[in-house]
């Protein structure tokens, strides 16, 4: 649900949306052509990647039509693979790098929540953000950190 909201449109009626479009608009609207052109495959990749995503989220949850939820419908949607969410979860950081490195000269990785790792997967990535959470408060990063972490489990 989270990819297809983020791949909405800049606006819809009066509102505007927190979306990648949004942010495209604005690195537009700053004068940051180059960059724009720059980062403009990326985002039609994810658009791209996050097709079957939006469809299935379209028809089977936020916007339940009839047909499909009768069962009658003759186009179903097509179903949405983990492959294709990681995927699409890679080409999204890709896009926020690039931006990232453009205005800060310098780089995070975003690592996106690997979905076949389950929940086992999403305490690990809990872990992880709690331990980086006490880096942050620390306001500097130790050399042995990682082996004396109160979250080194991770």
């Amino acid at each position: 649900m989270g990819l297809s909201r983020l791949t909405d449109s800049a606006k819809t009626k009066n509102h505007e949306n927190l979306t990648f479009d949004q942010l495209h608009s604005r690195v537009e609207a700053c004068g940051d052509r180059s960059l724009a052109v720059l980062i403009q495959p990326s985002l039609v990749h994810l658009r791209d990647k996050c097709k079957a995503i939006r469809l299935h989220r379209n028809k089977r949850l936020a916007h339940l039509d009839l047909q499909t939820a009768l069962g009658v419908s003759r186009k179903r949607p097509p179903r949405v693979s983990r492959k294709t969410i990681n995927e699409a979860l890679w080409t999204a950081s890709e896009y926020l790098h690039t931006i990232e490195t453009h205005y800060c000269n310098s780089a995070t990785h975003h690592e996106p929540l690997m979905v076949d790792r389950g929940a086992d997967g999403l305490v690990a990535t809990h872990r992880l953000g709690l331990r980086y959470d006490g880096i942050y408060k620390q306001k500097h990063i130790p050399w042995n950190n990682m082996s004396n972490s109160r979250w080194n489990d991770s």
